[in-house]
């Protein structure tokens, strides 16, 4: 794993893509429309600082799904947003994979405790595994589409703030977008990977198929 491709992605359901495309159709959309269309839910929360959100089985805590995602209620918005995207990733891609490190809560609602022992899944850690890396690719075509950011930089002077205030992101994740499309953008030159994760062209394209039928 590690390159997410909508259009045939097995792990999301037809009607998790229907949601996925129509948040995805315009930039800065309110993402907690999308969760509750997910049936999921979300909860801010005070964690440790090294921990910006986690995906949580919570059979108890009355989201139709039995998930909900747990926020750091001290990070910016930008960055919460973000988070709370990356566990979407991890709810429709990685809910039922076996090397996922599921959280659950204890019959008192908001108790939390993991299934099996943290790997650096849902905890942020310095050494991100295929999935945090799938779950990162997941959220940044979520937030900012290839063919939103080439769309928008093609009617303006690039300038990564307005960007990133357009989509609203970080500053940093819209500033490691714009270089990735790049990268793709001479690597589709040539047909050769990108350095990062190994993304050619092709993968990047894929991402609009959230916007198309599967």
């Amino acid at each position: 794993m590690g390159v997410v491709t909508f259009r045939r992605d097995s792990r999301i359901s037809e009607s998790e893509r229907y949601k996925l495309r129509l948040f995805a159709s315009q930039a800065g959309q309110n993402i907690h429309g999308l969760v509750q269309q997910l049936g999921l839910r979300v909860d801010f929360e005070y964690l440790d600082d090294e921990i910006s959100a986690a995906l949580i089985y919570a059979p108890n805590c009355g989201s139709p799904s039995g998930y909900r995602i747990a926020v750091n209620a001290e990070h910016s918005v930008e960055r919460q947003r973000w988070s709370i995207a990356h566990e979407i990733g991890h709810f429709v891609l990685h809910r039922e994979d076996p090397d996922f490190t599921v959280f659950c809560d204890r019959e008192s609602y908001g108790e939390v405790i993991p299934l099996i022992p943290p790997q650096g899944n849902s905890h942020r850690s310095s050494k991100k595994s295929s999935l945090e890396r799938e779950a990162d690719a997941f959220s940044a075509s979520l937030l900012m589409p290839a063919y939103l950011v080439r769309k928008s930089i093609n009617f303006r002077v690039l300038d990564i703030r307005k960007l990133a205030n357009e989509f609203f992101v970080s500053y940093d994740a819209m500033a490691r977008r714009v270089n990735e499309l790049r990268a793709v953008e001479r690597a589709s030159s040539s047909g050769q990977f990108t350095a990062e994760g190994g993304r050619t062209a092709q993968h990047i394209g894929d991402e609009q198929s959230l916007l198309q039928s599967a």
